[in-house]
């Protein structure tokens, strides 16, 4: 179990209405898409390196 998953994060995400994953693994296959159903963050995971490379919503970006 990794960091994230004991952060509360997990692998399926709901109602991905821009297909983001998609995107992401159209661009690097090893991308994919984590979120946290407790506080609604998600991250970005690089499945090759088995870590974050970017949370999302990043504050003070819009």
């Amino acid at each position: 179990m990794g960091v994230c998953e004991r952060r509360g994060f997990q692998r399926t995400v709901l109602n991905d209405i821009y297909h983001v994953e998609e995107q992401l693994q159209s661009y690097d296959p090893h991308l994919y898409l984590m979120w946290n159903p407790k506080n609604g963050e998600h991250v970005i995971m690089d499945g090759l390196l088995d870590m974050s490379i970017m949370k999302i919503p990043q504050i003070g970006f819009e």
